[in-house]
């Protein structure tokens, strides 16, 4: 019993505590009281991972220019590479937190670029629109591009991809 406890807890990243540990258990066709599952775990020092830290990656308290918002909450494109948009998110990995940066095109509401890196700075951004660029992509005069309003996509740096 001890080694399938063991077993779970490694799959589940040490995620489960008592409750989801007996269900898990449970589903495995392994006949456990509940009891007994929250006895072993304490005996043998097993403890379910706390909840992580919420952390603010967005940062909006800075001086760097904003562009306006040129679309005013249009967003509906007449034709293919008039207007993207794009979004970051924080993904946790294996390796540790990973960054991504994606680009839509709001005609066709598709992927055209991203870019993932362990960072989150402004490069994370224009990598994405670089590679998106750099695949042969013809922009529409008067391409308009519209992000979060985060630090990695405000200032001149930005602007000038």
């Amino acid at each position: 019993m001890l080694a399938h406890i063991r077993v779970t807890h490694a799959q589940v990243r040490g995620e489960y505590g008592r409750p989801k540990m007996w269900q898990a258990l449970v589903a495995r066709g392994i006949r456990v009281g509940k009891k007994r599952v929250r006895r072993t775990l304490q005996e043998h020092g097993i403890k379910a991972r706390g909840q992580r830290k919420f952390v603010v990656t967005t940062g909006s308290t800075h001086d760097l220019p904003i562009a306006p918002n040129r679309l005013e909450r249009n967003f509906i494109a007449d034709k293919p590479k008039q207007v993207s948009t794009g979004d970051l998110t924080d993904l946790a990995t294996a390796e540790g937190w990973r960054y991504l940066a994606v680009v839509l095109d709001l005609f066709s509401r598709q992927v055209v670029s991203w870019s993932l890196q362990a960072h989150l700075q402004r490069s994370l951004v224009t990598d994405a629109l670089c590679a998106w660029r750099g695949s042969g992509a013809r922009l529409s005069p008067g391409w308009c591009f519209i992000a979060t309003a985060a630090v990695n996509t405000a200032g001149t740096s930005f602007s000038r991809h």
